[in-house]
């Protein structure tokens, strides 16, 4: 007899165990930190689902065997299907299909070129992509979704890379995906009954959280605010606490886009005071909502109240331990400590800011977070030009580039800084500023 295929394999191996379906699902569940439904793994253990690559390592670590015989028996039943039904992807309709596998095309091969779309009348460059998010979120219609053809798996594991790509700030790519991910995900949402259900509304919650994140960045608060909504909209039909403070975390960033400074602080905060969980999500979930309600009390150069908030995300990552990455929270000791510098810098302290600068340690964040350690080289340049010394802000604008070139191209107090040193540019002290300044659209 050959290798076994993936569904006799998780069956035998869950039997062995002495795990029914459900306590099999509950296994995953710890493990991953998000709902597994029993109806999921009997799809598994039948083979109507294959176990993606996301799945893989999860299962294997529930029942502690090598992640290698889990890909093996996968392989074996993809191997099994293409001889004996050669032709059954063309069950699924070819449009719907090429257009979904278009997009996640789009996404894994979407350069991060950090090029704008310089067509925005306003001089600011607008993302590649956005007009199409738009049309997703606003896109109000009772006909069936096109793409609701994908299963809960890919669009988990896509919605897991659209985060990869938003940390990475390769925005671009990440709007390549994000229209047909928000039809799909309601489209799931739309046909799930049950468990089923549930499970779906965790993946659409994200994919929202997803939205609102990159909409934020790039600036339309708007736009943001809709997708925070939806995010919060699925968390509470999911009952998920952990999800509901994540959307409120998303909420208080789309108001923050708006200027609406009142309400945005009285989400994030009321949201980490009536937050409680223990466990490293929900420290991460919870220290990131001290931290955004810092920022605005900083902006509104409330120092005391920035300086306690800080405190208690200070003590929550010396509860978690380390820099991790939970929930897409980038959070841990050094997070924090970028946080305290924009925190000098939201409440107009150079001094403070360049001091802090110099003691932040990116290298111990998990890799990916580009990001993160570009905003480090922001808030300095910022810094550098309340003494207007030039020549600092460019050597730290075009290291923030080098590190995430997106982040700085779509960044409104970038080209704030740019524009303020073109009225008072020497060439001599501050060579590679006008390609820098024609890179973030602010020269033409």
């Amino acid at each position: 007899m050959g290798e076994p295929t993936i569904g006799a394999l998780l069956r035998e191996l869950r039997e062995k165990a002495e795990r029914s379906q459900s306590e099999q699902a509950d296994e995953l569940s710890a493990i991953l930190g998000r709902p597994v439904t029993r109806n999921e793994v009997s799809r598994w253990e039948n083979e109507k689902r294959l176990l993606t690559p996301y799945m893989q390592q999860p299962y294997a670590d529930s029942f502690k065997v090598d992640v290698t015989v889990i890909r093996r028996a996968v392989a074996q039943a993809k191997a099994n299907r293409r001889r004996t039904r050669p032709d059954a992807e063309e069950e699924r309709d070819p449009v719907q299909r090429r257009e979904f596998l278009g997009a996640v095309a789009g996404l894994a091969l979407a350069g991060a070129t950090g090029q704008p779309s310089l067509g925005a009348t306003n001089g600011v460059p607008q993302l590649a992509g956005l007009d199409q998010i738009r049309a997703a979120l606003t896109s109000y219609t009772l006909k069936t979704p096109a793409l609701s053809v994908a299963d809960l798996d890919t669009v988990r594991d896509l919605t897991v890379e659209t985060h990869r790509r938003y940390q990475a700030a390769d925005y671009s790519g990440a709007a390549q995906v994000l229209p047909a991910l928000i039809v799909t995900a309601d489209g799931l949402v739309a046909q799930s009954t049950g468990d089923d259900l549930r499970a779906a509304l965790a993946v659409q919650n994200q994919v929202y959280v997803a939205t609102a994140k990159l909409v934020t960045k790039v600036g339309d608060g708007n736009l943001a605010w809709i997708a925070a909504d939806r995010a919060a909209t699925a968390a509470q039909r999911a009952d998920s606490p952990i999800l509901k403070a994540t959307a409120a975390f998303q909420l208080s960033c789309a108001l923050l886009r708006l200027d609406n400074i009142d309400d945005a602080e009285r989400i994030a905060t009321d949201a980490a005071e009536g937050f409680r969980d223990d466990s490293p999500d929900g420290l991460s979930v919870r220290g990131a909502l001290w931290l955004n309600s810092a920022l605005i009390a900083s902006r509104r150069s409330d120092r005391a109240a920035s300086t306690e908030r800080m405190r208690q995300a200070e003590q929550l990552a010396l509860e978690l331990g380390h820099d991790g990455n939970y929930v897409w929270t980038a959070f841990g000791p050094t997070n924090v400590a970028i946080h305290q510098l924009s925190a000098a810098v939201e409440i107009h302290d150079p001094r403070s800011a360049i001091a802090r600068a110099e003691r932040v340690d990116t290298s111990t964040m998990p890799g990916g977070l580009r990001s993160r350690r570009a905003q480090v080289h922001i808030d300095t340049a910022w810094a550098y030009t309340q003494d207007r010394t030039d020549p600092a802000v460019v050597i730290n604008l075009m290291e923030a580039e080098r590190v995430a070139p997106e982040a700085v191209h779509y960044n409104g107090k970038v080209r704030q800084m740019l524009t303020e040193m073109l009225k008072r540019e020497r060439k001599s002290a501050t060579p590679g500023l006008r390609e820098l300044a024609q890179r973030c659209g602010v020269l033409l």
